[in-house]
């Protein structure tokens, strides 16, 4: 049987500015990052006491927020820290999400001296105008120059990220967005519809008819463009928005989550997921530096993992990725039939063409992945 080692998660919340559509933890002032750093290490330690010190770890990312922002020292901080008070795998993969904005040369050689082994950069479009739009701190000619930069700095295992389905977005200009990334040629690239979170500047705009969105149809149109053309230029789709070049050029942090492995998460609003235990922290820098200032957790939300929410998740997590869900591997755990139990459901997503079965598995067409949440909530009332 494979073993499945745990991750680590480290969220940073901080950026320049906010961008429209995001709704993700952060924060513009700067000024809290030294505290932030102090308190990331109690954290990280008082966990440490609660675990198997001898249980390894494989993979740290360090998401956000723009962590690219952080400067050398405090990185190293972070790493020194993890390695004194967890068991790191000698291999261990390390991702840093960066904003193309704040890259330069001796940053990118600072990253990859301390063992930082793959980036993830955020450009989601080639194409200026798109750029403004979603308030993005970085131009097109700056993104390829992060990217060039990066590689020159001795990066081999880097990640984009695009967005399609923008307001006014042209197809052209997203076939655009495409082909420039091809041209760089990455390990990895993750594209995502825009959707507009309750909260975020975008969701007011589209709530008071100030923004023109893209209809579902449409929308399924730009999400099959960029299968198509990522597939023909030898990239495999493994997730719902994530394509590699290789199967061993996978996100190996991420694939944790669709597999329900355990990980750990540390800083304001990260998640952890732990022998069918879930917790998160609260979405506050001043909650967090205060509480572990006195060596105590930040306010958290626990959830105990059920037999049915396991199950439910199973599904959820598993028709996500490209392979979809092994039908034996589910009876034999679950202990009952997943055709049988989920009948009616697998018979309309047939008859839909929305998934098929496949040497032991079920899996989302391509039509299916684009409304996957949508069909997984079907699911969720057995």
């Amino acid at each position: 049987m494979k073993q499945y080692y745990p991750g680590i998660y480290i969220h940073i919340p901080f950026c320049h500015s906010k961008c429209g559509y995001c709704d993700f933890y952060s924060i513009t002032d700067l000024t809290y990052t030294d505290s932030f750093i102090e308190a990331l290490v109690r954290e990280i330690k008082l966990t440490s006491e609660q675990f198997n010190s001898s249980m390894e770890f494989d993979t740290l990312y360090l998401g956000g927020g723009t962590p690219s922002l952080l400067t050398k020292k405090q990185l190293e901080t972070i790493l020194n820290t993890l390695k004194t008070y967890f068991n790191l795998s000698k291999n261990l993969n390390i991702t840093l999400e960066a904003n193309p904005g704040t890259l330069n040369r001796q940053q990118l050689n600072d990253i990859q001296s301390l063992g930082i082994n793959r980036l993830s950069i955020g450009i989601q479009s080639f194409n200026d105008h798109e750029l403004s739009l979603l308030g993005r701190i970085h131009n097109a000619n700056e993104a390829v120059d992060s990217f060039q930069s990066a590689r020159l700095a001795g990066f081999e295992d880097i990640s984009i990220d695009l967005i399609f389905a923008l307001p006014d977005q042209a197809l052209d200009d997203w076939i655009y967005s495409l082909d420039k990334a091809l041209e760089l040629n990455p390990e990895h690239i993750s594209v995502y519809n825009l959707t507009y979170e309750t909260g975020t500047p975008f969701f007011k705009l589209k709530e008071a008819g100030h923004i023109r969105f893209k209809n579902e149809d449409d929308e399924l149109l730009f999400y099959k463009t960029a299968i198509d053309k990522l597939q023909q230029n030898g990239y495999i789709q493994y997730e719902v928005s994530n394509f590699a070049r290789d199967h061993k050029l996978v996100s190996k942090h991420n694939i944790k989550y669709w597999n329900h492995t355990d990980y750990l998460g540390f800083g304001p609003s990260a998640h952890s997921f732990w022998q069918d235990r879930r917790w998160s922290n609260k979405a506050s820098i001043d909650n967090y530096i205060n509480h572990l200032k006195e060596n105590r957790y930040p306010d958290r939300l626990e959830e105990i993992i059920d037999d049915r929410t396991k199950e439910f998740e199973k599904i959820f997590l598993s028709l996500r990725t490209k392979q979809g869900l092994n039908i034996t591997e589910f009876d034999q755990y679950f202990k009952c039939s997943f055709l049988n139990k989920y009948k009616n459901e697998v018979d309309t997503l047939l008859q839909g063409d929305l998934a098929r079965i496949d040497n032991g598995n079920i899996y989302l067409t391509s039509e299916g992945l684009y409304i996957c949440d949508e069909i997984i909530s079907n699911f969720a009332h057995l």
